[in-house]
């Protein structure tokens, strides 16, 4: 089962958000999955926005004593704040406390870079016009431009600190190398020799000391993995002659970007190059030397980028980058064996084994690939250069997670787990433009983040999250089966049905209840032959966040329970909306004895409770218990009344504040699984007969149930739902062959029969059966101004959430019918053109089916825009992206933007 509902406050997080809770597993393997779409940071502390306006970067610092012993995971001693034109540095021990006086940082000028080198002892500070080298926060070295050969006029524009060198990138594109002297303390201008010192549009320093098997899967692992897949084993990175007085020697690469589009790898400290291939800023599917691409003039350069390796999550190198446009392309590093054929030429055959990048598709949900790119005013931010791209490691619990931070309007977390790319957007945090790792007494493992407002969110990753698949999970163990959870929002409280076993109990029944005596024969042999227990079921409250339980009710043993839902009656006495809990349970009994069930309401009370936080808890009480001949398989509220699906009857019942009384009623085909209420409209779904559509009609004299029209076709439906777009309502449906279907009610035409039949308006395959559905409105959809005269888009448009029997999370939504047409071109011409696993068609896959011994459904058309497809389009080349929009009639930055548009307006939760 699904639920969407309110998480608690973590610590002085008081905002609201939404969560989604699931039921899963079975027995001693039961447990709440609470999953949310991506991250949530917990906020420990803040500055808040405003204070520090112009907020360009922040970097974390350490300070290492001389003669103190090196700690394991020293705490951070300095924060450095980069405003437009100045700098503050702020002491990070128990509180943040100003320090920019005390010490001999650059204060006057915005730094670009600041980080430790020669291990903790020093510190390098860089602006546009300097370099410090600090010790202890005094000063230790400055060096002007002219010291590194800057051409008169220039600026630094960017830099990046790997203890022992410095890198930093001229405003004219050129590059200038520094090492430092740990002796001496201090930094010299190394010699850069065949580095290019022109059209530089990006570098990144790498560390190549991360020890990785050359074959996948397994062997010995060394370090300078890159060094010896680019040169074929014969450089090390350790060549060259140690310079005196230098400190340590690692495996280290400077990476670069050339105009046009180019990637260089180059060691260091001899500055040879060992690697170059084209094609990065075209995004192309493979970078390889031997593969000749001219970029289109159109393609924007690469304007940040790192290569990393991490350490038992993703030993091969992890290569980010952001265009000018703010596309993020992720590539991953492999060798290719030597007498590998090129693909389409078998002559070509390689001599010996080649190292290149492959493509690698992250989906972001939300914001597509342009996620570091255009801010507020809708242009490229120039104060993210060289800082939106940070390196994540050991961020969070335990070992933490490791990964690449992206700064920008939609900032994104790319965690590697087990040789694996997890995209997951940042929620709750709007635009950030830095990002930095923090360890601190009162934050241990977290990390800060800098908002466009001008604010400083000190945060730290959400407790016992687990980060192994697109969706972040945090497991509740329960120790019993799970069967349905749902949301009180009136009392903000979940109610939990469960089961587990309990040994048998004789219980004393009279001889005059034969149902009753049939019954405990039915259940004694079950009984027996299950080791002498049998199934009890429970409705518990659990409190949000924690998810501790605040009360348990047991039911009957061997009572079943088949539907809980929140619903609000109207109490008849009074007038007044009461929001109740309500439980429809069968007492199976086999084929020889008939199953009774029962309707009972639960109501929610507080009692005081000196042990909770509050000072009261929540327990709830059985307000009334109504006795029914057949099984209560589904239930609904229903304009104050409540609307129960007892065997092949569906029943109307008004609520006096004590008991239940029927006022309507209609008889049913078979055996009712799901009842969906949206005013005053009713969707049934019948496990054998399809969907039926009712309209409630009250005149306050007259109360019944009318059939609009049913789908005639045998449908086995499994779950149902009311799918809203503005003032068009249509029934979803979804059947055990894994199909969803959507009908309409058109009673004026000619094939509804005069709208006794519902009209199969599309299908589409999800690949399993939907057992849950879950609609709520569109987060953000009333807060959307129309133009005078137009309906304002995604006004009253519901989305539909759906959880599938194999574990498969979904979204169907509502979407314009311009945007529809566009998008449906493209879907059609994506199917041959996106590279499906071993060549499978994704329209074939999609296209409904009929396993064998169901009934056969008509043909129904496949209008359903199919996501996970779209979204490979921006995992194309740009060329390919070019040409397949030229294609299809639009243009190609219009086709980004509707996809892009599609993910956002499905990121509600």
């Amino acid at each position: 089962d699904i639920t969407v509902g309110a998480s608690a406050p973590v610590g002085t997080d008081v905002e609201d958000r939404t969560e989604l809770i699931t039921a899963c597993g079975q027995g001693k393997n039961g447990a709440l999955a609470i999953l949310t779409r991506g991250v949530q940071p917990e906020l420990v502390t803040e500055v808040e926005a405003g204070t520090l306006p112009n907020l360009q970067g922040l970097w974390t610092i350490h300070y290492r004593k001389e003669g103190a012993k090196e700690e394991r995971e020293p705490f951070h001693h300095h924060l450095v704040l980069s405003m437009k034109s100045t700098t503050m540095i702020l002491e990070t021990g128990e509180e943040l406390q100003e320090v920019s006086a005390a010490l001999e940082f650059i204060t006057d000028s915005a730094t670009l870079a600041a980080a430790n080198i020669f291990g903790h002892y020093c510190s390098v500070q860089i602006t546009e016009h300097a370099i410090r080298v600090l010790k202890g926060g005094m000063k230790v070295q400055d060096l002007a431009l002219s010291d590194i050969d800057a051409p008169a006029g220039s600026a630094i524009a960017s830099a990046q600190i790997f203890d022992p060198y410095v890198a930093v990138r001229l405003s004219d594109g050129s590059i200038r190398l520094l090492v430092g002297d740990e002796n001496k303390m201090t930094l010299a201008v190394m010699d850069s020799g065949p580095i290019p010192t022109t059209a530089v549009t990006s570098f990144t320093i790498v560390n190549d000391a991360v020890a990785a098997a050359d074959a996948p899967g397994g062997g010995e692992r060394h370090s300078g993995w890159i060094h010896r897949a680019a040169t074929n084993g014969s450089l090390t990175g350790l060549e060259g002659k140690k310079k005196k007085g230098a400190s340590e020697q690692r495996e280290t690469i400077i990476a670069l970007t050339r105009t046009g589009g180019s990637l260089e790898l180059f060691s260091l400290p001899s500055c040879t190059r060992i690697w170059s291939a084209d094609g990065l800023s075209e995004g192309a599917r493979v970078l390889s030397p031997r593969i000749k691409l001219n970029a289109d003039a159109s393609v924007p350069e690469i304007v940040d980028i790192r290569v990393d390796s991490f350490e038992s999550s993703h030993e091969r190198p992890l290569l980010t980058a952001v265009r000018g446009d703010g596309t993020l392309l992720v590539y991953r590093g492999f060798i290719v064996p030597a007498g590998t054929t090129r693909e389409g030429d078998s002559d070509d055959v390689l001599t010996e084994n080649e190292l290149r990048f492959a493509r690698v598709h992250v989906d972001v949900e939300g914001a597509g690939l342009n996620v570091a790119g255009l801010g507020a005013a809708g242009q490229m931010r120039d104060s993210l250069a060289g800082a939106r791209l940070t390196r994540i490691d050991n961020v969070g619990d335990g070992q933490g997670v490791q990964g690449v931070f992206v700064a920008g309007p939609y900032p994104l977390w790319l965690i590697v787990r087990r040789s694996r790319v997890l995209a997951l957007p940042t929620r709750g945090e709007g635009e950030i433009v830095a990002f930095t790792p923090f360890h601190n007494v009162n934050c241990p493992n977290g990390f800060i983040l800098g908002t466009a407002v001008g604010g400083v969110r000190i945060c730290q990753m959400p407790s016992k999250m687990h980060y192994e698949a697109a969706w972040p999970v945090r497991k509740l163990a329960l120790k019993c089966t799970p069967h349905t959870i749902t949301y009180l929002p009136d009392f903000k409280l979940y109610a939990l049905v469960t089961s587990s076993l309990v040994p048998w109990v004789e219980r004393d029944i009279s001889d005059e209840n034969v149902h009753g005596l049939a019954l405990a024969k039915a259940r004694r042999e079950r009984a027996n032959a299950n080791d002498g227990m049998e199934l009890q079921y429970s409705v518990r409250l659990l409190v949000p966040g924690s998810l501790d339980g605040a009360w348990q009710h047991a039911l009957e043993p061997g009572e079943h329970v088949q539907c809980v839902r929140n619903v609000q009656l109207k109490d008849l006495n009074t007038g007044a909306l009461v929001s109740l809990l309500a439980v429809g349970t069968a007492m199976p009994g086999g084929e020889d004895t008939p199953c009774r069930g029962r309707v009972i309401l639960f109501s929610m009370v507080w009692e005081r409770d000196q042990d909770s936080p509050d000072g009261y808890r929540w327990i709830g009480q059985v307000c009334c218990v109504r006795e029914a001949r057949m099984a209560c398989t589904a239930l609904a509220a229903l304009d104050g009344h409540l609307m129960v699906a007892v065997g092949t009857k569906l029943t109307v019942h008004t609520w006096d504040g004590t008991e239940l009384n029927s006022v309507a009623f209609f008889d049913t085909p078979i055996h009712t699984v799901s009842i969906n209420v949206v005013k005053n409209f009713i969707l049934v779904g019948d496990l054998e007969k399809g969907l039926h559509f009712f309209r409630w009609k009250d005149t306050g004299f007259e109360k019944s149930l009318i059939q609009l029209s049913k789908d005639f076709e045998r449908m086995d439906v499994v779950s149902s739902e009311f799918l809203i777009d503005g003032a068009q309502l249509s029934l979803l449906g979804s059947d055990f062959s894994g199909n969803a279907r959507i009908f309409t009610y058109d009673p004026k035409h000619p094939d509804s029969w005069k709208g006794q039949k519902l009209l199969a308006r599309s299908a589409y395959h999800v690949g399993s059966p939907i057992s849950r559905m879950v609609r709520f409105n569109v987060e953000g959809a009333s807060k959307k101004k129309a133009v005078a005269g137009e309906r304002p888009k995604g006004a009253n448009r519901h989305a539909v959430f759906f959880g599938t029997l194999d574990g498969a999370l979904g979204i169907l939504m509502p979407t314009e019918q311009p945007t529809y047409e566009k998008l449906r071109a493209l879907q059609h011409a994506l199917t041959t053109v996106v590279h499906s696993p071993i060549g499978l068609n994704p329209r074939t896959f999609r296209t409904p089916k009929t396993f064998e011994g169901k009934p056969l459904q008509l043909p129904t058309p496949l209008e359903v825009l199919d996501g996970g497809l779209l979204s490979k389009f921006e995992a194309l080349s740009w060329s390919e992206q070019t040409r397949v929009a030229r294609d299809v009639g639009v243009d190609r930055d219009l086709a980004i933007g509707l996809i892009q548009q599609l993910s956002a307006n499905n990121a509600f939760l």
